[in-house]
């Protein structure tokens, strides 16, 4: 999952950086082997700039990252 939140982000800020579509950057991601359920929910809440807490914050993926280190 982890993977998957940071590829997501980083999709979304490439787009937005780059000044692409981001309506057409989803729809074309989401036709190839980039897609994933967490870019399908990430990259147009990111478009939308929309930071609202979605119940799954970082301190929760660090806290299982570390029980998978140990």
């Amino acid at each position: 999952v982890s993977v998957h939140v940071v590829a997501a982000a980083e999709a979304g800020a490439l787009v937005l950086r780059a000044g692409l579509d981001p309506a057409v950057a989803h729809a074309v991601l989401m036709r190839g082997w980039a897609a994933s359920a967490m870019l399908d929910r990430a990259l147009p809440r990111a478009a939308a700039r929309d930071f609202a807490d979605t119940g799954a914050p970082v301190a929760r993926i660090l806290e299982a990252q570390g029980m998978i280190a140990d």
